[in-house]
């Protein structure tokens, strides 16, 4: 099996101190907060697996058309873009127009050896890699407050540029209503120091950002209408669900 699928050294670690922690305590509390932890790790390890399994199917079908000429050519378009993504949408109707203008770069833009797709797969490639980031200091961190902002980082970052999906609108609201929530309980985590807690609202943030990210790149991909809302949600559940069940793929790394 690629190496990339199993599951970090960091995961492992922490999985481990919250095994080790479980089997110490007394408190029937205590035990039902830790069980939610380690479940919790394990839904957003799987939905991470999901999205690794996505990257390696961009990277067959989208490393042999990245030629350094269309990597030039990508790097002047993102160059354009800029000043269009260095905002953060405030609402529907600035995704909208964000959408529009980077739409009319996209028709506008002399294109020679690339196209959006490749600019597409590049969006994807970085949102992998902060992702990644982003589980590396929740497995590997205490400090709430970093990982609460590295989340917002990605949350952020991707909330305007999923304008580059096309009509992205129902991704757009959901990474939206995710920013809040991670900045509410970044505020929270200030006041409450309970690790579990953070740990727990941290990862079911992740774990709903990366699913609803990765719907909407594979529907990308394989060409298909980018999902409505509910069909985001539907996912999410089915996803906690395979991991309760324990029938997800993610299992048969460990």
């Amino acid at each position: 099996m690629n190496t990339e699928l199993s599951p970090s050294p960091a995961y492992f670690q922490r999985h481990d101190i919250l095994l080790q922690q479980r089997s110490t305590v007394q408190s029937a509390d205590v035990i039902q907060q830790l069980n939610r932890a380690l479940l919790a790790g394990e839904r957003v390890s799987a939905a991470f697996y999901d999205l690794t399994v996505l990257k390696l199917l961009q990277q067959r079908k989208t490393l042999p058309l990245l030629t350094p000429e269309a990597d030039e050519e990508i790097s002047r378009f993102i160059h354009q873009l800029k000043p269009l993504l260095a905002g953060e949408p405030h609402d529907s109707t600035q995704f909208a127009r964000l959408q529009h203008e980077i739409a009319t770069s996209v028709q506008h833009f002399p294109w020679q050896q690339a196209n959006l797709s490749l600019v597409q797969y590049k969006f994807f490639l970085r949102t992998y890699l902060r992702w990644r980031k982003t589980l590396a200091a929740l497995y590997g961190t205490d400090d709430n407050q970093r990982v609460f902002i590295q989340l917002e980082k990605v949350l952020k970052k991707s909330g305007c540029r999923v304008a580059l999906l096309g009509d992205a609108q129902q991704l757009y609201q959901l990474l939206a209503e995710l920013l809040v929530n991670c900045r509410q309980k970044e505020a929270e985590s200030t006041a409450n120091q309970s690790l579990l807690t953070n740990y727990i609202a941290a990862a079911d943030i992740a774990t709903r950002g990366i699913i609803a990210f990765a719907a909407t790149a594979e529907a990308l991909l394989r060409d298909n209408p980018l999902p409505t809302a509910a069909q985001l949600e539907k996912g999410i559940k089915q996803h906690h669900l395979s991991v309760i069940e324990r029938t997800h793929p993610w299992f048969n790394t460990l």
